[in-house]
């Protein structure tokens, strides 16, 4: 009889530890599905040049609502003659 309880504990720890692996594998085949229909992030340089844009988008937007257009004008006119010599 006590051999009887030895095997079915056995038995049974066997069978937690079988259906808890199976579970994981589960998991894990279902997470790695998952990451494949996940679209790749943007690079560090893609990162960076979306954060000086809004850096200077955020500063455009101040200095016209400080009324400041007199000088968003002058430095869209120097950036525009800098771009032009660089043309040339």
């Amino acid at each position: 009889m006590r051999d009887r309880r030895a095997a079915a504990a056995g038995l049974s720890t066997f069978g937690h530890c079988f259906f808890h692996n199976q579970v994981e594998e589960i998991r894990h085949a279902a997470v790695r599905e998952h990451d494949r229909t996940l679209k790749r992030p943007p690079g560090f340089p893609r990162l960076v040049l979306a954060s000086v844009l809004g850096t200077a988008a955020v500063g455009l937007a101040g200095l016209r609502a400080m009324g400041q257009g007199g000088l968003l004008a002058g430095m869209a006119a120097r950036a525009a003659a800098v771009a032009g010599a660089r043309a040339l």
